[in-house]
């Protein structure tokens, strides 16, 4: 789901009528990036801005998704670390998954691990 709308839950129910079984929550935040370098030809672009700094955001639409009972499976993927503390928030804001892409390119074993972890405390 992109983040960039105020409301999330509609096109969620919309993708979850149409057969979706899981619920992705979010993509990338439209954001600005500027340089000052000489270099640079287009010296301000439209970019996406992601991780940490838009966790707060994230939890927001997950709390607001998982709040409505048709919404059965929400998801946070993307997700930078294998923390306890960072898998341990999105499932008490009510996500059923946390998807860390950045870990199972790192480290696979590790993940799965922490996923157990997170299982085992929750």
């Amino acid at each position: 789901m992109t983040p960039n709308i105020t409301q999330i839950v509609e096109p969620a129910l919309a993708a979850v009528s149409a057969g979706a079984d899981a619920i992705s929550a979010i993509n990338t935040i439209k954001s600005v990036t500027m340089s000052e370098r000489a270099e640079v030809s287009d010296r301000r672009t439209v970019s996406g801005i992601s991780g940490r700094a838009v966790k707060p955001i994230a939890l927001r639409f997950i709390l607001e998704m998982a709040q409505h009972p048709q919404m059965k499976r929400v998801q946070l993927s993307g997700h930078q670390t294998i923390s306890f503390d960072e898998n341990r928030q999105p499932h008490i804001v009510g996500t059923k998954c946390v998807g860390c892409h950045l870990c199972h390119l790192v480290c696979p074993t590790g993940a799965i691990g922490a996923t157990k972890r997170v299982k085992k405390r929750s």
